[in-house]
């Protein structure tokens, strides 16, 4: 998985699976330092990686979902997520890296809640959704793509 975090300072993190019961998570600062970590289940990466999507602790409720248009996806045709792209503060980019191509999640960080933006596969006529998320939800997208369907990836 790769997420990308914009805001000020700007960070990368690559998150490495190379075993079911091992996960690496590399996050590169905007002046270029390596860090690295590593856990042994899902839920100690969601752990690591959820406050830098939500790093202001807002994730708190769930809203309703919007499906959205992949023909139609400028300001005037995806609701309310214009004034939430707008406002965000921290802007997060989740992408699993797979053949195929796997899910995509870009959250957006306000003062007030995370709004998330889920991609079931690249390219598809249909699949996106965008709605506010809770800390829950939000913790069950990002161990979904760490995971990847797969099994045999600990959750414990």
């Amino acid at each position: 998985m790769d997420a990308v975090l914009h805001g000020a300072p700007e960070a990368h993190v690559d998150m490495h699976i190379p075993a079911t019961d091992l996960l690496l998570m590399e996050r590169i600062t905007a002046r270029g330092m390596h860090l690295f970590t590593q856990a042994g289940t899902v839920h100690d990466t969601v752990n690591l990686v959820q406050p830098l999507v939500d790093p202001f602790g807002v994730a708190d409720r769930d809203g309703e979902s919007t499906s959205l248009d992949p023909s139609a996806l400028d300001r005037e045709h995806v609701g309310p997520l214009a004034t939430v792209i707008d406002n965000a503060r921290i802007v997060g980019e989740l992408v699993l890296l797979s053949d195929p191509p796997g899910p995509m999640i870009t959250t957006y960080a306000t003062d007030r809640a995370v709004w998330a933006v889920v991609v079931d596969s690249p390219h598809a006529p249909s699949g996106i959704t965008a709605r506010p998320v809770s800390a829950e939800t939000l913790s069950r997208h990002i161990a979904g793509m760490l995971s990847a369907g797969d099994p045999e990836v600990s959750h414990a």
